[in-house]
């Protein structure tokens, strides 16, 4: 019996040295690495409807701007709870949480990766006390036992809970489901560990969708019920092969976890995207929590790259680098399953590759995963790494909030057109300048006499005279 104990002990131990301390997506009993597609298409047909116009690329299920969940608190007899419940919804929905050093609830972190675009509110109920102990759930084969808490749960606060509140665009199905159970989960895999899964049944006129089991810990750190939250409201496959770089990867921190990728990001219309086409000659400027810039494969157009700036400060304060981060996507591979199999991952600017040999938890990140002046400045098919599709980027500048690139294979035009052009002139040097679709050019400050900034396919020359008066030509 005690060889027995202790062979149990080093196949959990092994079971957490090549797994992920993540939370994981579960259908139909089975861990899988991403929702079934099928899935995910029914409630992209039907999500979020507007008669207003979306920007974003339309990958990944895109919910209301405000969404409202559904959290249900539990404890045990053999493990009661050790917060009360409106620490609990303080936690999940208070504006600047701080509790245990959380750099905000899950409600501020999601409002500010999303720019404002998305909030996140949720009614707490409980707590409920369960029929078991907690022993008995964390045993059992795989997750069965967590899908007996869940049935027995919702049975539990049925009778007081109108679930038809949290199908929040009205086609059907509830979006945020969540469980939150006193103390931490055991097993990597089996009993209670935090999962996103489905419920399949209805309630007041809806189906329940989704969910979302989260254990409380011993401290309300925000990083899994918020990669949960990823799982279960927008379909995002866990991050494995991916390093820090993604609150959908590796778990870096519990109470400051670094943002959803930024094509994530883009592809929610959380951050705008320029598209860059073989035929283009120009050089950009790019910021962090600024536009992005993506490059489609001609022939597939569920294949692309797409880059931003990236500095660590902030939620990025964990990374060790710094610079313009380069993705590569392919939305024809569902999730992330292997190293040589990734549906989104980072191409490493040193061209190592390191990420795809190691799931989790090193290598993390790099200062030479970055693009920038001293370590890698050109990304084309004649270097390491290589791109492919006639992307060719170049002479990338040194790291700063402001960064630049060019991008195509010919001369990029730095002189003033000759000619007449139409002008604008703006009286404060502070006041925005907006294209013909709305979007925040993001002109960089004037520090010149002329200053070229290329937008898109044009010239946009801004020259701002003695008098101060700026003045605008697109040319």
């Amino acid at each position: 019996m005690y060889l027995n104990t202790i062979r149990s002990a080093l196949l959990c131990i092994v079971a957490l040295l090549v797994s992920p301390l993540s939370a994981l997506i579960v259908w139909d009993g089975k861990i899988v690495p991403a929702w079934p597609e099928d899935y995910l298409a029914g409630l992209r047909k039907t999500a979020r409807s507007s008669a207003a116009p979306q920007s974003g690329f339309g990958f990944y299920t895109r919910p209301k701007d405000t969404t409202y969940g559904l959290t249900m608190i539990v404890d045990f007899s053999d493990q009661q709870a050790a917060f009360p419940a409106e620490q609990i919804n303080d936690w999940l929905n208070m504006p600047g949480f701080t509790m245990g050093n959380t750099k905000g609830s899950v409600r501020d972190y999601y409002y500010e990766i999303s720019n404002g675009n998305f909030l996140l509110v949720n009614d707490v109920v409980g707590y409920y006390r369960a029929k078991n102990p907690k022993s008995y759930y964390e045993s059992g084969s795989g997750y069965s036992r967590a899908t007996e808490l869940v049935n027995e749960v919702i049975a539990n606060f049925d009778p007081t809970v109108d679930f038809s509140k949290y199908d929040n665009d009205g086609n059907g199905t509830t979006e945020a489901i969540s469980i939150v159970y006193a103390g931490s989960g055991q097993t990597w895999g089996q009993g209670l560990w935090p999962h996103s899964g489905y419920i399949n049944q209805t309630k007041d006129g809806v189906r329940l969708g989704s969910y979302n089991m989260c254990d409380m810990g011993s401290s309300l750190g925000i990083y899994v019920f918020c990669h949960e939250c990823g799982h279960m409201i927008f379909g995002w496959p866990d991050l494995y092969w991916f390093g820090d770089y993604c609150i959908m990867g590796n778990r870096m921190s519990d109470v400051n976890p670094v943002p959803v990728n930024d094509f994530f990001r883009a592809d929610q219309g959380w951050i705008p995207t320029v598209d860059l086409t073989g035929d283009m000659n120009a050089r950009y400027a790019v910021r962090p929590n600024g536009t992005g810039y993506r490059y489609v494969n001609p022939s597939n157009d569920k294949q692309m790259y797409y880059w931003t700036n990236v500095q660590n400060t902030g939620r990025y304060a964990s990374l060790r680098g710094k610079g313009i981060l380069l993705y590569r996507y392919d939305g024809g591979i569902r999730g992330n399953t292997s190293g040589t199999s990734r549906c989104l991952y980072v191409v490493e600017a040193d061209g190592n590759n390191a990420m795809a040999a190691d799931q989790w938890p090193s290598p993390g990140s790099a200062a030479k995963d970055f693009f920038y002046s001293g370590n890698n400045t050109e990304f084309s098919s004649a270097t390491n790494p290589a791109a492919a599709w006639g992307l060719k980027i170049y002479d990338i500048s040194t790291v700063s909030d402001t960064m630049q690139f060019s991008v195509g294979t010919g001369v990029v035009a730095t002189h003033q057109p000759a000619g007449a052009f139409p002008s604008i002139a703006v009286n404060s040097p502070m006041l925005p300048i907006f294209d013909l679709l709305g979007r925040n050019l993001t002109i960089p400050p004037i520090n010149n006499i002329a200053d070229y900034t290329p937008y898109r396919n044009r010239m946009i020359i801004i020259r701002q005279p003695a008098d101060g008066r700026r003045q605008l030509y697109i040319h």
